[in-house]
């Protein structure tokens, strides 16, 4: 009875403990830095965060508190969110050497995530060589090398589209992967069953919701990483086991494969392949580099990408007349005697509205990528403190009224001028600021742009009808994860017309 007693009282000192230091903390610090919205003691704002689209809510909280920056506590843990293009300019890109870093989350750290992931890794020398190794690979005066293939692996997803327009989501997915995997390690996937296919969007999926503010609690008290995994509440350890597993699954086959297949002769060209090949890879270290910037190739590649064209499709069928608008433009170009390629974007601007429109339409990254501040730095009166987490909101950004008329709406023509041609626009808060961009942006762009030239040459989409014959009304809205998809929806795609059905019977003969 006594020990229980003692471990009780232990226990209530350790809590009124944590209570009065993270009471005080915040006290200190509250006239210092940006404002918070409503934070109780200790709690902090973990209570107010939504699981859904929290993106809105650190908007709305910005607006009530008039503030381009806010502060969200929780459990004593600060984060700044960043609500404007002006403050994200200025601190991620201007001051970018002080926000080029990530900081180190439990979360991703028990899964493999933070040494190895480009993306995710904190700035250092791992990082600034694993970004040398990409840039080589993904600069704007490379990436032309990759048209043909881009070309080549539409046609397949098109078929797909033609045969079972239904499964459209289940093509997307495929398309991505399977280009993904051509570009990384020369891997052409058999079919929509092909393990591998699937790889990259099962380990984003197990990890993706792992960094939002108060998302998971080993996050808010890291201490908790020492507990075992048998301990009540430390089911985290195995969550964190099954996602590194995924993540050594993705990292090594993959690229394993590609070893096995040049030591035989039989390697199709790759960036794994080029990168092998080069006469300065000498050490086993030199080789991890190149594996884990081939998978992290695959990841993002896959993943975003799938999102994106998910996004186009969904405002393909609620908006007749961007379609229609688009397939005039097209039909000029190639007078319906072949499909627009990679080297049309010039003369097709409206189509690169649209890509550009869905982009901002719905963000991929709806709250950018997690950063973190070097040094201690001030913006508009305020502090940030050195080793803040950062994010910046891309949703907000991209749906500002003063810049975006109508933001909900989908727009393509808000990117071009009187005349027809494509405006300028900041697309930092899509492809991130500063010494953390998005190094494959270029490379996106394009595939993305094949993608909507080539369903929109072919394909008409609406809304689908239930049997009674009524249309499914479908809802705008996407997923709550660090790579947000449109949320499921059902749809019509069905050729434009018989020219089109013999352009797709053609393309099937020969995919």
């Amino acid at each position: 009875m006594n020990e229980t007693l003692s471990i009780l009282t232990l226990c209530t000192i350790l809590i009124a403990t944590l209570f009065l230091d993270s009471y005080q903390k915040r006290r200190r610090l509250q006239a210092l830095i940006p404002p918070s919205h409503n934070a109780l003691p200790f709690i902090g704002n973990a209570l107010s965060i939504p699981a859904l689209s929290p993106w809105k809510t650190f908007h709305a909280w910005s607006k009530e508190l008039d503030s381009e920056l806010i502060s969200v506590w929780a459990f004593g843990q600060l984060t700044i969110i960043i609500d404007s293009a002006k403050a994200t300019r200025e601190l991620l890109s201007h001051r970018s050497a002080n926000y080029v870093d990530r900081p180190r989350i439990p979360m991703l750290d028990l899964s493999g995530w933070t040494d190895t992931v480009t993306s995710l890794m904190p700035y250092g020398d791992t990082w600034r060589s694993h970004r040398r190794i990409l840039h080589r690979q993904f600069n704007i005066s490379i990436v032309s090398g990759f048209k043909s293939t881009q070309e080549a692996q539409i046609k397949p997803f098109l078929t797909k589209l033609y045969t079972t327009p239904e499964e459209f989501a289940r093509h997307v997915q495929h398309f991505t992967s399977s280009l993904a995997l051509m570009v990384a390690y020369g891997y052409q996937i058999a079919d929509e069953e092909d393990e591998l296919s699937t790889m990259a969007f099962e380990a984003v999926e197990a990890i993706s919701k792992a960094t939002f503010p108060g998302a998971v609690a080993v996050n808010t008290f890291p201490s908790l990483r020492n507990l075992p995994e048998w301990f009540p509440g430390a089911g985290f350890h195995t969550y964190a086991k099954t996602s590194r597993k995924m993540l050594e699954d993705l990292r090594n086959r993959p690229f394993d494969m590609v070893k096995e297949l040049m030591a035989q002769g039989k390697a199709l060209p790759s960036i794994t392949r080029t990168l092998l090949e080069e006469p300065n890879i000498l050490s086993p270290h030199d080789e991890e580099r190149i594996r884990e910037v081939a998978s992290m190739v695959y990841l993002a590649g896959a993943e975003t990408t799938f999102s994106a064209i998910k996004t186009m499709i969904m405002a393909f069928a609620l908006n007749p007349e961007a379609q229609r608008r688009a397939r005039v433009e097209i039909d000029t170009v190639t007078a319906r005697e072949r499909l627009p390629t990679l080297d049309d974007q010039d003369v097709l601007p409206y189509v690169q509205a649209i890509v550009r429109e869905a982009l901002r339409w719905i963000p991929i990254l709806p709250l950018g990528v997690i950063r973190s501040s070097i040094s201690g730095d001030i913006y508009n009166g305020k502090i940030i403190p050195a080793g803040t987490t950062i994010f910046w909101n891309a949703w907000a950004i991209t749906h500002d009224p003063d810049v975006y008329p109508d933001p909900d709406a989908f727009r393509p023509e808000r990117f071009l001028d009187a005349d027809g041609h494509l405006v300028p626009d900041d697309e930092k808060a899509v492809f991130g600021y500063g010494r953390r961009e998005c190094v494959g942006m270029h490379f996106a762009k394009n595939t993305l742009f094949n993608a909507a030239a080539s369903m929109l040459a072919l394909f008409e989409f609406g809304k689908a009808k239930d049997d009674d014959g009524n249309e499914i009304e479908i809802t705008v809205g996407c997923t709550d994860a660090l790579v947000s998809h449109p949320t499921d929806f059902k749809c019509s795609i069905r050729p434009r017309d018989e020219i089109a059905v013999q352009a797709l019977q053609g393309i099937g003969s020969l995919a």
